[in-house]
């Protein structure tokens, strides 16, 4: 599965995506994972997305690289969005992230499922329940992210919301 963890612009959600990377990593090839990590212009996300899988002995690379997690990350948000653009988008199955403006709609655009963060304010929310009702949302478990991820896959929940 190809699967991008995204931050919203803020980077308010760097606690919650920590917690999902340091459940997902240890098991990234028992799942047959490839990985892309969006750090737009946050230099703590990138920092935390190289250190995290080294921890582990994982591999990382840049979006260039044919690793099994790869880094977006550019001092320029026209650079970062452009390489999310060409790089994510076609290629993800699915996207964590906050359920916020652009970054859900292209990812539901691209025909990926989503896994949310904690949604920032009212607007947020209304986003996560009409994405939830149309079944390609589920809330993101960070404390028992593997877990939960291979239980919508055995579910059939996956390849539904894909399908929507």
């Amino acid at each position: 599965m190809r699967l991008v963890i995204a931050t919203g612009g803020l980077g308010t959600n760097i606690g919650e995506i920590k917690t999902i990377l340091l459940d997902l990593l240890p098991n990234i090839s028992q799942k047959n994972l490839s990985l892309i990590l969006y750090a737009g212009t946050q230099p703590d996300f990138r920092e935390m997305f190289y250190a995290l899988p080294r921890q582990f002995g994982i591999p990382v690379g840049d979006i260039t690289n044919s690793t099994p997690v790869r880094v977006i990350y550019d001092e320029s948000i026209i650079r970062a969005n452009q390489e999310l653009i060409e790089h994510a988008f076609p290629w993800a199955d699915g996207f964590v992230t906050k359920p916020s403006g652009d970054m859900a709609y292209d990812a539901v655009g691209a025909g990926c499922f989503l896994l949310s963060l904690s949604p920032w304010g009212p607007w947020e929310e209304n986003i996560e329940r009409i994405f939830t009702n149309l079944g390609i949302l589920k809330k993101a478990q960070p404390a028992r992210f593997g877990q939960q991820l291979d239980q919508l896959v055995f579910s059939g929940w996956v390849k539904d919301a894909i399908a929507a």
